[in-house]
């Protein structure tokens, strides 16, 4: 009869695989599989740039409202609050590294070029075009995920219930902004139109 120390020291053996099912069988695999492949890795790292670039993008625009010539201070609010929501998508990106056993790997941070403002309109237009290609990136990060390469399930369920969901949203937000804001300037008077839809932004009544 096996000793207690024996049955112990053979369960923490079995223990210590996971079996996965691919077309050739079942075959013991490494029980690092919760951890990210390299290449995904890469390109989350690359996609933590991409939210800190838009983050000081829309942070560069908030400046460019608050200016006392400018002075759209609701606008100065919008994008206030789109920088911090970029950077807290930088910091949930890193967070998932961190769950995954992974790590910020060659971080390529594109500086943004400096706002030279125009219009509100305008910034919204810009930030719809950020935004999209913000997307982008994520989806085909998802498409990575998703191959049947990689088949990383828990990256490609936390990018389609989280980050693609609010960016779906956060698009809806810009277009219909966009659209409510050309629908004031259809009288002609662009000014006007944007300083009432500023005092909108402030939660405030003209």
């Amino acid at each position: 009869m096996a000793s207690f120390n024996e049955v112990f020291f053979a369960a923490v053996f079995v223990l210590s695989f996971v079996y996965a099912q691919n077309d050739e069988g079942n075959k013991i695999i490494s029980p690092k599989l919760y951890e990210l492949h390299d290449p995904i890795q890469q390109e989350l790292s690359k996609q933590v740039g991409r939210e800190l670039h838009a983050s000081i993008h829309y942070l560069a625009i908030a400046s460019y409202f608050g200016q006392d010539n400018v002075s759209l201070k609701g606008f100065k609010k919008f994008f206030m609050e789109n920088s911090d929501e970029e950077k807290e998508h930088a910091n949930k990106l890193v967070n998932y590294l961190n769950e995954r056993n992974g790590k910020l790997d060659k971080l390529d941070m594109k500086m943004p070029v400096p706002y030279l403002g125009n219009s509100g309109l305008q910034a919204l237009n810009d930030a719809l075009a950020l935004e999209k290609e913000v997307t982008k990136h994520l989806m085909n990060i998802h498409d990575l995920a998703s191959s049947d390469k990689y088949k990383d399930v828990h990256l490609a369920d936390m990018l389609e219930s989280d980050m693609l969901r609010e960016q779906v949203e956060s698009m809806r937000v810009l277009k219909g902004m966009i659209a409510r804001l050309m629908k004031m300037s259809d009288g002609g008077n662009a000014n006007l139109a944007e300083y009432l839809f500023d005092l909108e932004l402030q939660d405030k009544k003209p």
